[in-house]
């Protein structure tokens, strides 16, 4: 006898722009990971279709890279930072001379220079998901996907990073699409946000945020029309939560 099946995605139409950042917020157990999944080819849709650059996605597309939550445990604990970062230019059959090049500038870019010989278990949290964006950077995605990247980080670090991240997205001019239960966190780094409902989920409103850039954690955080944001899309997902 054979389990409940259980619909987690609802009716999602929608569409991303290069170079933006877009972010999806929502109710616990709404089915985030899951579209994320689902974009990555890692989970098939049981309907409907996902183009990415106009191509039905049917497995891992080759110019996409999924950041977990989990960074600790998608490092390799026998590479050093080096050969972490190392291993996404491998996979894109780089020179080894032209390899070690750009994946010590990208550990620089991400500021671990001086810990390239360093391994995973030698380095704080924070600096272990340094060496899974470099990594997936040193990927050259089109699209890098990140579900729920700095979710078990301190605070403070978790601002550095959302900081961190922007540099190098505006740098490198990468499409973003991003996960988070932080309403925050979405409204200071995205260009759009796609707030979902409860399971199976689907889209109930797409907001624009057009504050300028670059963005600062305390001028940016401080401005009126940002908590007016917050309370917004707070009040939609408590709605969800309670209906």
């Amino acid at each position: 006898m054979g389990g409940e099946t259980t619909v987690a995605i609802g009716n999602i139409s929608c569409q991303v722009d290069a170079g933006e950042f877009v972010s999806f917020v929502g109710p616990s157990g709404c089915g985030k990971t899951t579209l994320l999944m689902s974009i990555a080819g890692l989970i098939a849709p049981t309907a409907g279709k996902i183009l990415v650059k106009g191509r039905a996605v049917n497995g891992p597309p080759p110019n996409l890279v999924l950041v977990f939550q989990e960074f600790n445990k998608s490092l390799f604990a026998w590479r050093s930072v080096l050969g972490n970062v190392l291993f996404g230019l491998d996979a894109r059959g780089k020179k080894v001379r032209e390899s070690e090049g750009k994946a010590k500038a990208l550990i620089e870019l991400v500021g671990l220079k001086g810990f390239e010989s360093h391994y995973p278990w030698e380095l704080s949290g924070g600096m272990q998901q340094r060496v899974a964006i470099a990594r997936a950077l040193a990927y050259e995605p089109e699209v890098l996907l990140m579900d729920e990247p700095f979710g078990s980080l301190d605070a403070l670090t978790r601002l550095e990073l959302e900081d961190t991240l922007l540099r190098l997205w505006e740098e490198l001019a990468t499409t973003i699409l991003f996960i988070t239960h932080d309403i925050e966190e979405a409204i200071y780094l995205s260009d759009r946000i796609w707030v979902l409902s409860r399971r199976p989920s689907e889209i109930i409103e797409e907001l624009w945020i057009d504050f300028p850039r670059p963005r600062h954690q305390v001028t940016t955080r401080a401005e009126g029309r940002f908590m007016e944001i917050r309370n917004q899309i707070y009040k939609q997902i408590s709605n969800e939560n309670t209906a």
